[in-house]
């Protein structure tokens, strides 16, 4: 699944939407539409950072899920790839929120899916589909989860979980 941002003509407001194929939501889009629309990028991600991203620019949202193009906005477009490149094979890089990306560092680090869970206020099962992508169909590729992980830290979990979200709160952008 990708995370599209479609801009109504050459400066108007962002659609920042979420679609297996966003050349094809364009088209839809454009049916009702008295701008040209234009597919500016794609990035890898899912409901979760399709959320994240809304809330990152909640401050310019004018209607549903559309925005004004703030230079913030803009300047993250201009650093995702369009869809046609990620079509012809150019990486796509994925938007993952502050949680998701703390959880999968956590656990990478030697802390167990139950105390993920804890600190992130959700099940052990949740934590473990978190962490994997487990249940998420529409991924390619799966994040990396390391077999040969280290023995717990001694840090405990809930300050780590905390000092992880402080240090992953800016706009993160991980290869796939």
């Amino acid at each position: 699944m990708f995370v599209y941002f479609i801009q109504a003509g050459d400066a108007g407001p962002i659609k920042i939407g979420k679609a297996d194929k966003p050349d094809r939501r364009v088209k839809q889009l454009q049916i009702a539409s008295p701008y040209r629309l234009h597919l500016r990028a794609v990035c890898c991600g899912d409901v979760a950072a399709e959320r994240y991203l809304h809330s990152v620019f909640a401050d310019h949202q004018l209607e549903a899920e559309w925005f004004t193009a703030t230079p913030d906005l803009l300047a993250l477009v201009d650093s995702l790839p369009s869809y046609e490149a990620v079509k012809n094979g150019e990486r796509c890089p994925e938007i993952v929120d502050p949680s998701t990306r703390a959880c999968r560092t956590l656990y990478a680090l030697g802390y167990d899916y139950a105390d993920i869970g804890e600190a992130a206020g959700f099940t052990k099962q949740r934590a473990h589909q978190v962490v994997t992508g487990y249940g998420q169909h529409f991924r390619k590729t799966k994040p990396v989860v390391p077999s040969d992980r280290p023995a717990r830290p001694d840090e405990p979990v809930q300050q780590a979980y905390d000092r992880l979200m402080t240090e992953y709160a800016p706009l993160p952008i991980e290869a796939e």
